[in-house]
């Protein structure tokens, strides 16, 4: 479920407490929520109280966020660090060169690297920042950095969030001379800035067919 629509299910639920009670919503269940609370919350068994309205959302399968926590975060500017999973040591079958690239976009927006047999390589990002592109060689291509924005915090939420699938963050460049992948490690963006990200870490993998 995505992050915003868990929010909305987490404020109904604790406006429900609040207000009206949740004994409308316990049918939903097969199993006695009321009863195993209940029994869970003894006082005479813990020392502090649970907490109904988590309770209830967990029972969901969902995560648990307090309402003030959603309204703070409401009001707080954008801003993310997605990295994907980290693999020490990772085999890579099907391509001659791995091209590291990190660029901090307000300062650095392009890189270049001469390969052999291929000729020159370059990355860079337009003024702005909202497109990736790729030239290698004759091959041409370039990714949506809004849609790739929208994309992965529409899977993931905001925040720094790890281990994110790098299947989410891999883009693969179609031609028929050369393989040429890449892959986002980590995108980022502070508070302070408009655009839709602002600093990529990544490699490009490129493999002559």
């Amino acid at each position: 479920m995505p992050p915003q629509d868990q929010n909305d299910v987490n404020s109904i639920i604790q406006y429900l407490e609040d207000y009206h009670g949740l004994n409308a919503i316990l049918p939903w269940f097969e199993q006695d929520l009321a009863a195993i609370f209940q029994e869970a919350d003894d006082p005479e068994k813990r020392n502090i109280s649970l907490n109904y309205s988590k309770f209830i959302v967990e029972s969901m399968g969902l995560t648990y966020v307090n309402e003030l926590q959603i309204q703070l975060n409401d009001k707080l500017p954008i801003h993310f660090r997605w990295e994907i999973q980290f693999q020490e040591v990772r085999p890579i079958s099907g391509y001659d060169y791995q091209l590291a690239f990190d660029l901090n976009l307000e300062t650095d927006q392009d890189k270049t690297w001469l390969i052999p047999e291929i000729g020159k390589a370059k990355i860079g990002v337009d003024e702005d920042l909202s497109t990736f592109h790729v030239e290698i060689g004759n091959v041409k291509g370039q990714v949506d950095l809004v849609e790739l924005k929208n994309e992965i915090e529409n899977l993931y939420g905001q925040g720094y969030v790890q281990n994110i699938s790098p299947a989410d963050m891999s883009f693969e460049i179609p031609n028929d001379s050369m393989k040429v992948q890449i892959v986002f490690q980590s995108v980022s963006k502070n508070s302070e800035t408009e655009k839709a990200v602002d600093q990529l870490h990544g490699i490009i993998l490129l493999g002559k067919k």
